[in-house]
């Protein structure tokens, strides 16, 4: 076995002596596999298969030979291309890029600045004061032209400019305004003011119908005992439901027995003025609206 099998003639050519192994050793195997099973043959078979792998670790041996050899100048050749070509590419693609990123960086800066500049002149141009550029969230791409993001700043002004519009012909046009401008999300205003007001004319309810509730007694001072005089005749009873007649009368010489309760209730709306006097109404009180 001293012929190489395996040789490197011309890199990359490699001349190959394989398929007439490959066909010798099948052809070996299947003529000890068809012998009869004797202890002759056994021997027989253990001896052929010593051979074939004593003839394995040779071809191997020889592959591995032929590819250090093929290796060798691949790996030189991979050293040089390494410290002339990887070796300078890899740190310039990154200088250049680190240099890009910082240019695109400049130029989104000043691209941001010019359109927040847009939206300062446009919003003083409408009179809204209470807007920041941030507050209307325009995103500010690389890519985006200028074109566009002033368009989406004329639309953001022009939707706040409606709101405003809508919010002026609204019941409670000021408060409504001051949530607005804190949130620039008109239903939610609205329906924050609405449910202040709601709140508020049901607890002004509540407490006037708790007072209204409460016996007309309770609110009235206890009468001073009378100390009847000798010889004068017994003053004539006056008659419990009489008793409002005397507390409305005009004379001043009269002293009422009853002293009158004036209670003064502010209103911040008419319906909270129409609430109040249906209860004196039902009631059957008497009110003045001032």
């Amino acid at each position: 076995m001293s012929q190489e099998l395996i040789t490197v003639t011309q890199l990359p050519v490699i001349e190959e002596r394989l398929q007439s192994i490959s066909e010798t050793i099948q052809a070996q195997t299947e003529k000890v596999l068809s012998l009869a099973v004797t202890e002759d043959t056994y021997k027989q078979i253990k001896k052929r298969r010593t051979e074939l792998t004593k003839r394995f670790n040779l071809l191997e041996d020889q592959r591995k030979a032929v590819k250090q050899k093929v290796m060798a100048p691949y790996d030189a050749f991979e050293e040089v291309y390494k410290k002339y070509v990887t070796d300078i590419f890899k740190p310039a693609d990154t200088k250049l890029k680190s240099r890009i990123d910082e240019v695109e960086k400049t130029l989104l800066e000043n691209k941001k600045k010019e359109v927040a500049t847009y939206f300062q002149e446009a919003s003083a141009a409408q009179n809204i004061d209470f807007v920041t550029f941030d507050d209307i969230e325009i995103k500010v791409l690389f890519s985006d032209s200028m074109k566009k993001l002033r368009e989406q700043v004329d639309n953001a002004l022009e939707k706040i400019t409606g709101e405003l519009a809508v919010i002026a012909t609204l019941d409670y046009p000021e408060e409504i305004l001051v949530e607005y401008k804190d949130n620039l999300n008109l239903t939610k205003s609205v329906l924050t003011v609405k449910n202040r007001k709601e709140r508020l004319a049901a607890e002004l309810q509540r407490k006037a119908k708790t007072q209204m509730s409460a016996p007309i007694a309770r609110s009235m001072p206890s009468p001073e005992p009378i100390t009847p005089v000798a010889n004068d005749p017994e003053p004539e009873a006056t008659p419990l439901e009489a008793a409002p007649e005397v507390a409305t009368m005009a004379e001043p010489e009269c002293e009422p027995e009853q002293s009158l309760i004036t209670i003064i209730i502010k209103a911040h709306s008419c319906e909270e003025v129409m609430t109040i006097t249906e209860i004196c109404k039902a009631r059957r009180l008497e009110y003045t609206i001032s």
